[in-house]
């Protein structure tokens, strides 16, 4: 005699499954549950929204990391004009810590901000 046949599980179960397992997903995935409305319909607004919140995220980040990249370009501008103007070499040495101190401040602000994104 044969064994049954063993089901697999449908791709749309394990996204599910895969969505529970996160903590901000589990949040938004309960409270889509909770609607009372077609599954398909509450999943194509889930999916929008989620669409959107991600969209808002990305866009405020990259804007975010451009306006410090602009920031640091400048510095690095003023520290070039001063450079060939200026033949002091303490007015070099003081705008290139000053750099440095930009540089890591912008670094550590950007490890904060994803170690907070990752958890």
């Amino acid at each position: 005699m044969k064994p049954a046949a063993r089901f697999e599980t449908s791709p749309k179960a394990q996204a599910l499954v895969q969505l529970e397992n996160g903590p901000f997903y589990k949040t938004i995935y309960d409270f889509l549950n909770q609607l009372s409305m077609a599954s398909d319909l509450g999943s194509l607004i889930g999916c929008i929204v989620l669409f959107l919140i991600m969209w808002y995220i990305i866009t405020w980040l990259l804007r975010l990391v451009l306006s410090l990249f602009c920031a640091a370009l400048i510095v690095v501008l003023v520290v070039a004009i001063i450079r060939s103007e200026v033949a002091s070499k303490d007015v070099v040495v003081m705008l290139y810590q000053v750099t440095l101190v930009i540089a890591k401040m912008i670094g550590g602000i950007l490890v904060y901000a994803l170690r907070k994104c990752s958890n």
